[in-house]
């Protein structure tokens, strides 16, 4: 299964949010797994670096994200997705191009924190809370404490 992260994802992940950082991690153990395929815009890391420069030192940062792509694959926007995206309506150009990315890149969900932000998405947008109890009921998929 093919799932794009949300930027907010990747943050809570990077800077180990708290109360958000224990479902970012688990898409990592899936990954790990291979019961998914994880996917993430290149925006959302310049916009982590931003995010995150004043918290995490930029060469650390930058060392915890070249990790991470060992489980996460990257996808670019096409130049045509950026011209639709400044007439398409959507309220945050980031999101829209999100959500493109995803649709380019075939995703079966695209995970986010910030569904309001995706409501025009073509592909199916959930949180991380709603994607592990999707797994739970259809697949019998189970990570953490809970499958102990």
């Amino acid at each position: 299964m093919r799932v794009f992260l949300d930027t907010n994802i990747l943050v809570d992940f990077y800077a180990r949010r708290e109360p958000f950082f224990q479902n970012a991690k688990l898409l990592w153990i899936a990954s790990y797994f291979k019961d998914v395929e994880l996917w993430a815009s290149t925006q959302s890391f310049v916009d982590i670096e931003y995010i995150l420069r004043r918290a995490v030192p930029v060469q650390t940062l930058r060392e915890m994200m070249a990790k991470s792509l060992d489980l996460l694959r990257v996808s670019s926007p096409e130049p045509n997705d950026l011209t639709d995206g400044l007439s398409s309506g959507w309220p945050d150009l980031e999101d829209f191009l999100i959500a493109r990315c995803a649709q380019n890149e075939g995703a079966d969900y695209l995970i986010t924190r910030d569904a309001k932000g995706f409501e025009n998405s073509i592909v199916p947008v959930v949180s991380p809370e709603q994607f592990f109890r999707m797994l739970k009921e259809e697949y019998g998929v189970v990570y953490g404490e809970e499958a102990l």
